[in-house]
């Protein structure tokens, strides 16, 4: 699953060399791009925040088509 190495990734980055990350995610299992915020509070635990960010995704896929 591509979805999984991304995570493993991010937990990767988090333990050693980021004090948190954020970024975008085209997450099609659920048909949404999400927002993360994620962070390392302690050693050996990840905290992550997703918000839906669909629509702004939408109005800017709109927006570029417009523009072309």
């Amino acid at each position: 699953c591509p979805y999984s190495f991304a995570w493993a990734s991010a937990c990767r980055l988090l333990s050693g060399f980021a004090s948190a990350l954020l970024f975008d995610i085209d997450f099609a299992p659920l048909g949404k791009w999400l927002h993360v915020s994620a962070t390392q509070p302690r050693e050996g635990e990840f905290l992550a925040f997703f918000f839906d960010i669909s629509a702004r995704k939408q109005a800017e896929a709109e927006a570029r088509a417009q523009e072309a």
